[in-house]
């Protein structure tokens, strides 16, 4: 049986891994062994010889590909592989395998935790308490239990009126592209019993999810509104001055997709003038965020680094679906996941 020279820089789970481990020689490198992404002078010299490459972040490029005439195929562990230049790659009759969706649900579940964290200041109170502000003398029996009532006592404020926040039931959730993250974050707000409006030029209905609304219907009637769009030439700054102007004064944005979906100077003018109440984000312009960006200096900000899709299922899930492919093409039956 021939076996296939292999390199590997993407996370599989190990039962994935000894289910290629018959048919193909494995070898790790790239991100997976170190934690960084290599350019592409450094992971080129890994590549030579190699006929399958199971790729994490490292990009491919056309004059790589014009060096590495061994390689076969390219399996790529991201929900979009912008990673690898498609085109080169089909030109040289190579296909590409990826796995979509394999982080939907963890970006969809993210996106109801920053709703609520957000709009009942979870994180903001966390680290008021972290900094020692409404807490008690330190004590000597530390295990002593209150008789009675017990409320938390903070004479001359009241905690309540300061972080109250309101509940999700209710309240209206524009979704800004409803594929199938924006899809899934309507049924879990649904749940919640939030009303669901969305804008997606590309869907034709709602599919019993929500009702679909011009932009401007949704800026205007939601109290939170969070994007799930892929990037293209046509939305770049799709959220602007004006746009952001259109949102309710008591509304927040949320932000899972991509930052350039957002003009950022008019985010921070929307948020330091009030026209919306506040804002959580998980991506950003340039990343990591610059320490003094003025994101960090509003406390009505909520701010991750880029973790929305980040759940431990992430491995399982691309794990199947890239041995999947990779079983498929060594045995010679249809991809199901090509993208070139």
């Amino acid at each position: 049986m021939k076996r296939y020279s292999t390199l590997v820089t993407a996370r599989l789970e190990p039962e994935a891994l000894k289910q290629l481990e018959p048919y193909c020689d494995l070898r790790f490198s790239g991100w997976l062994e170190t934690g960084t992404i290599f350019s592409t002078q450094e992971i080129e010299p890994h590549l030579e010889g190699v006929e399958i490459f199971i790729d994490g972040y490292e990009k491919v490029t056309e004059e790589m590909l014009s060096r590495l005439p061994s390689l076969k195929l390219i399996a790529c562990c991201r929900g979009n592989p912008v990673n690898i230049d498609l085109q080169a790659a089909a030109r040289r009759g190579i296909p590409v395998v990826y796995t979509p969706g394999r982080n939907a649900n963890g970006v969809a579940e993210f996106t109801i935790g920053l709703m609520l964290a957000a709009t009942r200041h979870i994180a903001q109170v966390y680290h008021v308490l972290k900094e020692g502000q409404y807490l008690a003398s330190p004590g000597e029996d530390l295990w002593e239990e209150a008789t009675g009532d017990v409320v938390w006592d903070t004479p001359g404020e009241n905690l309540h009126t300061t972080y109250g926040g309101y509940e999700l039931e209710g309240r209206t959730l524009g979704i800004i592209g409803f594929g199938h993250i924006g899809r899934l974050v309507a049924q879990k707000a649904a749940a919640l019993g939030m009303q669901i409006l969305a804008c997606d030029p590309y869907c034709v209905d709602g599919g019993g999810l929500g009702r679909l609304v011009p932009l401007e219907e949704l800026l205007a009637g939601s109290d939170i509104v969070t994007l799930h769009c892929k990037v293209t030439a046509e939305n770049h700054h799709l959220l602007g001055e004006r746009e952001l102007s259109q949102m309710k004064p008591s509304s927040i944005l949320i932000n899972t997709a991509r930052a350039s979906l957002v003009d950022p100077q008019a985010l921070v003018k929307a948020l330091r003038e009030g026209s919306i109440a506040g804002a959580a984000l998980d991506v950003f312009w340039k990343e990591p965020l610059a320490a003094n960006h003025p994101l960090l200096q509003m406390d009505q900000v909520l701010v991750t680094p880029h973790i929305a899709g980040a759940s431990l299922d992430v491995t399982r899930n691309q794990s199947r679906m890239i041995v999947e492919d990779v079983l498929n093409w060594i045995e010679g039956r249809p991809l199901l996941r090509q993208a070139n």
